[in-house]
């Protein structure tokens, strides 16, 4: 699971394959921070390379993508996309970008 959309990096290639690559909830305050990497595709996550980027998103409030029995990987990735509206938000650079 991933988001694609290239952005470009400082090293050249863009960054197309967006993964969680960390997350840290706080359930009780209705918080996540959730980190993604960008790799140039999935062939160079699943390789082993390391990540050209990273976004860090904080996802509160009515992004918040917890419920009482937990946070899945689905609801993170669709409260990202979500939080690609708010031009205000790191977020943003993924604006449009499609499942992958």
């Amino acid at each position: 699971m991933a988001l694609i959309k290239p952005i470009p990096t400082p090293f050249g290639p863009d960054a197309a394959y967006w993964h969680i690559l960390a997350f840290e909830a706080n359930r009780p305050q209705g918080a996540a921070r959730t980190v993604l990497a960008g790799y140039v595709n999935a062939d160079t996550r699943a390789s082993g390379c390391r990540p050209l980027a990273t976004i860090t998103l904080d996802l509160a409030g009515p992004l918040f993508p917890g419920t009482e029995e937990g946070i899945r990987y689905t609801d993170l990735y669709a409260a990202i996309k979500v939080a690609t509206n708010d031009p205000n938000s790191p977020a943003a650079v993924l604006a449009g970008a499609m499942d992958g």
